[in-house]
């Protein structure tokens, strides 16, 4: 009987071990070799609408390349002269690691938008963080195109957008570039995926107004999305240093917040004169907010303009509740206000 058992044991272990081996030398065919990758597209492409593509090289472990890809589903289409991926996956604890992920000129076709719900449900904030760890360590995007379902609105055209970093239990974001004439932007920090959606994000943004003008905006932002802190430095034409607090998000019935705000504008192409001495303070909400702004407007030939206001503000209605210009030797006191149209 002993000798049984040991025999069945000996003979399960050896099924065991062939099985393990066998699920390694598939694992192994699927993402090791062009035609395991040949494979696994043949299988995408029995469930997708349209997966074409004109030439396969490589396989997924070491960078699987698609050239002329041409994909459809469900109203959205995609286009692409090149597609490169290389991916590792480890099985416990699982992890997914996008070691290479590049597209090359590519176009976006959107599909029209769902007609909206009379009674739809306002948004609410959810569990966003990743049942699996995903680690991208390099995606490129190069030229690409994003087209919309309305023929008004022009194409949305990006020359170069990176990304490093990973997703999990949080966003963490180690590098974020993006290149979109005139504008370029860079990013890294953490966001938070799961109540309270912890903030602690670096930002950095620059237009280029003309050949010779450049506009930069440094942001910081930090805290718990219903109560974040932000600050912000301008460079260039306009100077500004700036810190806000905004509470509420993402509701916005229940958004309020205040500003602080100091600069000068100067040599901003097509303004010949420049202000200086800005100084802003606001606080409130959507439904009610109030403002004081100061700052001396310098004009060529023009005699400088020292501006205080006092503004409040309700959805329907801005009112001035104190304008004083102070100008030469007298001063224009200024009241009224604006009925706006939402």
């Amino acid at each position: 009987m002993k000798r049984l058992v040991k025999q069945s044991l000996r003979y399960i272990l050896i099924g065991l071990a062939a099985l393990v081996l066998l699920l390694a030398v598939a694992w192994w065919w699927l993402t090791g070799t062009r035609s395991g990758a040949a494979f696994l597209l043949g299988q995408a492409q029995s469930r997708l609408e349209k997966l074409e593509y004109g030439q396969l090289e490589g396989a997924l472990s070491d960078g699987l390349v698609l050239r002329d890809v041409d994909f459809e589903q469900a109203g959205l289409g995609l286009t692409a002269n090149r597609v490169e991926l290389a991916v590792g996956i480890r099985p416990l604890p699982t992890r997914i690691t996008i070691r290479r992920l590049a597209l090359a000129d590519v176009e976006l076709s959107l599909p029209p938008p769902a007609p909206e719900a009379p009674d739809a449900a306002p948004f609410e904030m959810a569990d966003y963080s990743a049942p699996v760890e995903v680690v991208v360590e390099d995606f490129e995007l190069v030229d690409f195109i994003l087209h919309s379902a309305d023929d008004d609105t022009p194409p949305l055209e990006i020359q170069r957008a990176a990304f490093a970093g990973r997703y999990a239990d949080a966003l963490e974001i180690d590098t974020l570039e993006l290149d979109m004439a005139p504008y370029s932007l860079s990013a890294e920090g953490r966001l938070g995926l799961d109540s309270p959606w912890a903030v602690d994000l670096g930002l950095d943004a620059a237009w280029a107004v003309d050949d010779e003008t450049t506009q930069s905006l440094s942001v910081q932002a930090e805290g718990p999305l219903d109560a974040l802190n932000l600050q912000a430095e301008g460079d260039g034409p306009l100077q500004a240093r700036a810190r806000a607090a905004i509470n509420g998000l993402p509701s916005m019935e229940a958004l309020d917040g205040n500003i602080s705000l100091s600069g000068s504008l100067e040599d901003w192409p097509g303004i010949a004169g420049r202000i200086e001495g800005i100084e802003l303070e606001a606080q409130g909400a959507l439904d009610g907010w109030e403002a004081d702004l100061t700052g001396r407007v310098e004009w060529p030939e023009q005699p400088a303009v020292d501006v205080s206001l006092a503004v409040t503000g309700i959805e329907e209605r801005i009112t001035i509740s104190r304008g004083d210009l102070a100008l030469l030797d007298g001063h224009v006191r200024v009241t009224g206000w604006v009925r706006l149209c939402l």
